[in-house]
């Protein structure tokens, strides 16, 4: 079947541009903001959420409408400072203390550097930092300096960790802030600034130390700087002076849940105020006319407990369904935001809605920074996993082929083979993030057509519902996801399935469960006896599982022929991942850990 018209002229714009890096326009400065815990439907232009600055932000920039991460922060974190899938460097989810990264990780601000960038971040930090190396400024990831805290959270006015109102298991509180640098002599300075900033809101610190190295950065050297704000993540302890946030004033809402709903929405407005004020610094800099600005989430928004919602979160994600931990698109479908004056002005105040995973930030980045296509990771490299034959048969179900299409089993927008092969054949590589900068500046398509939300693999098999997560009875996924536009896959348990409204007295609404068993794609040797399929362009609330309705009616012929060819594509594609990383969140930090708190009243690193 002759190519479309339109398809010929996107394919013939990916080479003028991708192939000729001259025709792409970079960038010398890079403000790259994260916002944790930002839920869909509490972002810009809600009506229950005062963002005015960030909705100045999208009429300037460009909306990424398509943009998935993982469900939780680490792993997004993880994914998107390495380039590579959380899984290849074994973030399956949330580590502990003693989490290791593999040393042949290479960190964006570690490739930046040495294109003569100046690289810094503030804020948040949760990945490995058991050693001084593996800190934020250490020789492994590659910043210049790092001023902010280690964990999940903190106390956002005493800095502790963990926060006064933690109910998981205590074993030692310390302060959580780290201010570290390397020296022009290659010395690496670690300072703990103890109780002396005790009482200033944690984001208010990093905006200003963001502020000060705006105004003192060389507009000569190309600059880094990431701003991982605290907020929205919990506890929900509301800045003060803050004006015009809405007020969970609701006589249906209990006067603990109206204060959460209140001090969130105060939260959001305090993050909008600074992520503006930051962005008018670098306006009002000699660097304006060479930036860009990247603003985004790490993860969906955490819902309250339907049961007790003065627990959980205060996110609303609607009309996307589940939240933070889950696999639903309210878990992992999140907002994010381009600003440049390098945009074509066609460009500013328009929507991408190509595919995007929180992987694609290291290359994305790369490519707005200038790297050539030879520069760049992402090609058969460490950014690439290779499968080999030899680890198994790969199931030619595995390969959407057009004949499978043809046979009229599959619907055409599934029908393609794209496994690429190395010389030799034998192998298999699949590029873990993407340069999605010349797509954005032009509106190209997508490199990426699929997104393994969750591997099923030996080290993940769907059946990880530990006994310290089962105590939400809104529990975190257990299962595995993989998106194949515009197809959606989920085996075993999404976790939290509610889909709650934006209208705060009506927090509490549900869609359909949609919990159907599908033995018929064969999963029982992983122990999964549930299954769903969503066709996510036609139904972005996951609302209909295709392979079964409520009433117990089984999918159509060619929605299970779909679910088995996905389930074999998320096999194949799940081979070669490492092993999870130490512990998880819920565990007891390591002895050596309180130690130190206990020696400097502080949270450092333990091992040399």
């Amino acid at each position: 079947m002759p190519m479309p018209h339109g398809a010929r002229a996107t394919l013939f714009l990916s080479f003028l541009f991708v192939g000729n890096s001259s025709n792409i326009r970079s960038a010398r400065h890079i403000l790259h903001v994260i916002i944790d815990d930002l839920g869909w439907a509490d972002a810009w232009g809600s009506p229950h959420t005062s963002t005015p600055d960030l909705e100045s932000i999208v009429r300037e920039g460009v909306s990424l409408d398509r943009f998935y991460a993982t469900p939780m922060c680490a792993p997004s974190r993880a994914s998107m400072f390495t380039g590579r899938h959380p899984a290849s460097i074994g973030y399956y989810r949330n580590p502990s203390e003693d989490a290791r990264l593999p040393p042949d990780c290479k960190h964006i601000p570690k490739r930046l550097r040495a294109k003569g960038f100046r690289t810094h971040l503030v804020g948040k930090w949760h990945l490995p930092w058991h050693s001084a190396d593996q800190l934020p400024s250490g020789h492994l990831v590659g910043f210049n300096s790092f001023f902010g805290y280690l964990h999940w959270g903190m106390d956002y006015f005493t800095h502790e960790f963990p926060p006064a109102v933690h109910t998981g298991p205590v074993a030692c509180r310390g302060y959580d802030l780290i201010n570290s640098s390397v020296q022009s002599n290659g010395t690496h300075i670690v300072d703990s600034p103890g109780d002396s900033l005790v009482g200033t809101y944690s984001d208010e610190l990093f905006f200003e130390e963001a502020k000060r190295i705006i105004r003192a950065h060389d507009p000569e050297q190309p600059l880094y700087l990431a701003v991982a704000f605290q907020g929205l993540h919990d506890p929900y302890q509301a800045p003060g002076g803050v004006q015009g946030a809405p007020e969970c004033n609701s006589s249906t809402l209990s006067g603990l849940e109206s204060e959460k709903c209140s001090n969130y929405s105060k939260m959001l407005s305090k993050v909008d105020a600074l992520t503006g004020e930051l962005v008018r610094e670098l306006r009002g800099s000699l660097m304006w006319e060479s930036s860009v600005v990247l603003i985004h989430t790490d993860n969906g928004g955490a819902l309250p407990w339907a049961t007790e919602p003065t627990k959980g979160g205060a996110s609303s994600n609607f009309p996307l369904r589940g939240g933070k931990f889950t696999l639903y698109d309210g878990g992992v479908r999140v907002r994010g935001i381009v600003l440049s004056p390098l945009l074509p002005e066609e460009r500013r105040g328009k929507t991408y809605t190509g595919l995007i995973f929180i992987s694609d930030i290291l290359k994305t980045i790369l490519g707005m920074a200038g790297y050539t296509s030879e520069e760049e990771p992402g090609h058969v490299s460490e950014e690439s996993r290779h499968v080999s034959e030899e680890s198994g048969h790969v199931p030619e179900s595995g390969r959407v082929t057009k004949e499978a299409q043809q046979s009229g089993h599959v619907s055409e927008r599934l029908a393609f083979e794209d496994v690429s092969t190395t010389e030799g054949g034998g192998k298999w590589f699949f590029p873990e993030t993407y340069n999605m900068w010349p797509a954005l500046l032009y509106n190209l398509s997508s490199p990426r057509t699929e997104i393994i939300l969750q591997p099923l693999n030996e080290h993940w098999k769907g059946d990880h519902c530990s006994d310290a997560w089962t105590y939400n009875p809104y529990h975190p996924h257990c299962g595995a996801s993989l998106l194949l536009w515009p197809y959606k896959l989920i085996v075993g348990s999404p976790g939290d399935h509610r889909s709650l409204s934006a209208k705060l007295i009506e927090r509490y609404g549900y869609h359909p469960a949609c919990e159907q068993v599908a033995p018929m794609l064969d999963l029982r040797r992983f122990g999964i006896h549930e299954a769903r399929l969503f066709d996510i362009s036609r139904d972005p609330g996951e609302t209909i599982n295709l392979l079964g309705d409520d009433d117990g009616a089984g999918g159509t012929y060619e929605a299970i022929e779909v679910a088995k060819r996905l389930v074999d594509r998320l096999l194949l594609r799940s081979r070669g991942f490492r092993p999870p990383t130490i512990g998880s969140d819920l565990s007891v930090p390591p002895e050596e850990a309180c130690k130190e708190v206990e020696r400097t009243g502080s949270w450092r690193p333990w091992e040399p």
